[in-house]
């Protein structure tokens, strides 16, 4: 149901145990590599992970979105 809300939602990097599918590119995340596991409770438990390329992607897009938010609120204040 579209009216639901996601609580409890927590991420940690972790070593999977087995593989996984990237949420993000799809790609799969072999067993024993590092990811971000994000867990949740959304009508149940539900749990995704984001292989480390798409955390650094996302990580990139966010500190140039700052960088760029950081610049123009400079500009603003001269």
């Amino acid at each position: 149901d579209q009216d639901s809300e996601v609580d409890d939602s927590k991420q940690k990097i972790v070593k999977t145990r087995s593989e996984h599918k990237c949420a993000e590119c799809e790609k799969t995340i072999p067993e024993r590599s590092f990811a971000l596991r994000e867990t949740c409770f959304w009508d149940g438990p539900k749990s995704a992970y984001l292989c480390i390329a798409c955390c650094e992607k996302w990580m990139d897009e966010v500190y140039q979105y700052d960088d760029e938010v950081q610049a123009q609120i400079r500009q603003e204040g001269r």
